[in-house]
């Protein structure tokens, strides 16, 4: 194993155990800072106990007709059926339930989906906040907000699902998703970061506009809800609540129980998934390339995953220089400057599996009835041992 990919994994894991504890410290700054905060507050008799108290407001009286000015989540089921509709053309059908990166792009587009119909559901059903005395002022100030955040959220879904018939388009026309399709991805995905940028500011701007005509207003100091650094307060119904460090971001009221849970779950969930991701990375770095035989049925194995094929399956085995001149799309897999792993697509060869060290020729081309494989050794004379193997069990089995 060369030299600098060892350098390259220790500075991997150096940069990760730094920027993890780069993460929390500048967390527990905000929680000390909150507490310290509410203790000079304290000190100097500008807050008292009697906050601990205090029950978040609620203006009932807005809520009925601030549900009709809001869009229904129900809506989101149209650009949802839309997602499915070329699921009745064969050939888009077959790419998408067959292929790894349809897969993976059905699946998140479904997901996108749902998750925006979620939270325009959320958003929709999320108890008024009181600014004023003034219902009118409660009234104007919360359905402004929530018409804007579910209109946002549909359009936002709308935006996906675009995107996605743009992948159906290359799909459909030369069963690949290509460079034009995937272009059209991205711009319509990024759609919504520019709306809710935009949105943001101009929300912002007119709730101070109509604040500053408002002779009522209404004040608690949640300072004491604060204090930790996180909001605790059992006594407001609301789940998620504006974040105080970042107004842009929602946190969640752990006076509710369950808030916990959904925390501790995410914390595993996240420390499980860079483990996972650390040990991927390792296997696929470290792990040899090997082809082996076992009654006429051959193994390739390597960091990412196995492949098999059958002898009789194979119609040709070629010894090549170099992979063949054209472009070659990752469907899954690891690709970097030393190895080529997993599903690819070739401009001319088309589908094929890939398990190459780039920079130790020559290569094995593996035709076989259902697919192309290209494979090698970091040893030279390994990959012209594995080709003489498999010509001379083709021989022999004709």
């Amino acid at each position: 194993m060369p030299a600098l990919l060892y350098l390259l994994f220790y500075f991997i894991t150096v940069w990760t155990l730094w920027f993890v504890e780069f993460c929390l410290l500048t967390i527990l700054r905000v929680y000390h800072y909150h507490q310290k905060v509410y203790d000079i507050k304290q000190k100097n008799g500008w807050i008292s106990s009697a906050n601990a108290d205090v029950s978040a407001a609620v203006d009932t009286r807005t809520s009925s007709q601030i549900a009709k000015k809001i869009l229904p989540a129900k809506l989101h089921l149209i650009p949802a059926a839309v997602i499915l509709i070329p699921l009745f053309f064969p050939q888009v059908r077959t790419y998408l339930l067959t292929e790894s990166d349809g897969r993976v792009m059905l699946l998140c587009t479904i997901l996108v989906a749902a998750a925006y119909m979620g939270t325009g559901y959320l958003f929709a059903h999320m108890p008024n906040k009181i600014y004023s005395e003034n219902s009118q002022i409660n009234l104007q100030i919360n359905a402004l907000e929530k018409r804007l955040y579910t209109i946002f959220l549909f359009v936002s879904n709308i935006c996906n699902t675009g995107a996605y018939l743009g992948i159906i388009r290359d799909i459909a026309s030369s069963n690949w998703i290509g460079g034009v399709g995937m272009g059209i991805y991205i711009f319509l995905e990024l759609i919504p970061a520019a709306i809710i940028l935009i949105m943001f500011f101009w929300l912002r701007k007119e709730k101070e506009r109509i604040l500053s005509q408002d002779s009522t207003p209404f004040y608690i100091d949640d300072d004491y809800y604060w204090r930790k650094g996180w909001y605790n307060n059992p006594n407001d119904k609301r789940y998620f609540v504006q974040d105080r460090v970042n107004s842009m971001n929602y946190s969640l009221n752990y006076g509710h129980p369950s808030a916990k849970y959904v925390t501790g779950g995410m914390l595993v969930g996240t420390g499980l998934l860079l483990l996972w991701m650390c040990i991927l990375c390792i296997r696929i770095d470290f792990t040899p390339i090997r082809l082996t035989e076992n009654a006429a049925q051959y193994s390739i194995t390597s960091g990412y995953k196995t492949a098999t094929f059958a002898l009789a399956d194979v119609e040709s085995v070629t010894l090549l220089d170099n992979l063949p001149d054209e472009k070659f799309y990752r469907s899954d897999g690891s690709e970097d400057n030393s190895k080529l792993l997993g599903n690819f697509r070739g401009s001319k060869t088309g589908h094929c599996q890939m398990y190459i060290w780039i920079e130790h020729p020559p290569v094995l081309q593996i035709k076989t009835t259902d697919t192309t494989i290209f494979l090698n050794s970091s040893n030279e004379a390994q990959t012209k041992e594995w080709y003489d193997q498999l010509n001379d069990a083709i021989s022999s089995n004709k």
